[in-house]
């Protein structure tokens, strides 16, 4: 029985070690890649937007994806590579350990990365819908610049999407905080570190840091107002009883 448990535990590590040497290959593929070599993502995620708003994308060799109607281009940075890496590893992370034996462990792999590509697909076409929305908006009023407003959509959107892809895979209310912060804010600080300060840095750390935090204390807030709220009517039906009862006292007695 010890043998088994100890083959399990191996076969965990040296799976989640391939892993995270496919996510750091991906990554680095996506550092230096051009448009043309990320049309696997960029194309299929051109088509989605292209279906739900019948505006029409155009590829252009060196570009990208390319609406001269509303002036977007659909560009490397829209690719949503990092959050395939941070879904892809993240389910990794959670299902290897809970597969049964070490043949369902190794077919997990290959289930994450289609889960993580379609998650991906579809959550970076939703932000690239809200960022043409966005850009066509009147925000003047607003004392923010829409690159600033596209970045908060973007860290907002990409991290809801990852917590109910945590929520489903782990099957609990705890969040993938760290998780997003140690890819979203890591990466960036190890290039930083490596090839000097990067303008924009700072702003960046602080969307990916206090948004998700925000969001985390919402909803940390509103489950508790919730909890409370459904304990009252127990409390009302206790209170009847109680007074019930010492009715019943008073009247035999």
């Amino acid at each position: 029985m010890r043998s088994i448990f100890k083959s399990r535990q191996a076969a965990d590590i040296v799976l989640f070690s391939i892993v995270v040497l496919i996510a750091l290959g991906l990554k680095h593929h996506y550092s230096v890649a051009s448009p043309d070599d990320l049309v696997w993502i960029l194309g299929p995620a051109a088509r989605v937007v292209e279906t739900l708003t019948g505006i029409e994308f155009v590829r252009e060799a060196g570009s990208g994806y390319i609406s001269r109607e509303t002036m977007t281009i659909i560009a490397p940075s829209c690719a949503g590579v990092n959050f395939l890496i941070m879904a892809f590893t993240m389910c990794n992370y959670v299902l290897i350990p809970k597969a049964a034996c070490v043949r369902t462990k190794i077919s997990v792999p290959f289930l994450c990365a289609a889960v993580s590509y379609t998650a991906a697909l579809s959550v970076n076409s939703i932000r690239i819908i809200g960022a043409v929305y966005l850009y066509r908006m009147d925000l003047s009023v607003i004392s923010a610049t829409p690159e600033q407003l596209h970045r908060f959509e973007g860290v907002a959107i990409y991290f809801a999407a990852l917590w109910g892809l945590y929520a489903i895979v782990k099957r609990g209310f705890k969040t993938p905080f760290i998780w997003y912060i140690a890819v979203a804010l890591g990466v960036p600080l190890l290039n930083t570190l490596r090839n000097g300060f990067q303008e924009g840095f700072v702003e960046h750390a602080v969307f990916v840091i206090t948004v998700p935090l925000f969001m985390v204390i919402l909803v940390a807030g509103l489950k508790t107002v919730l909890a409370k709220w459904r304990l009252r009517p127990f409390k009302r039906e206790g209170l009847r009883n109680e007074i019930s009862v010492e009715t019943l006292r008073n009247m035999s007695g």
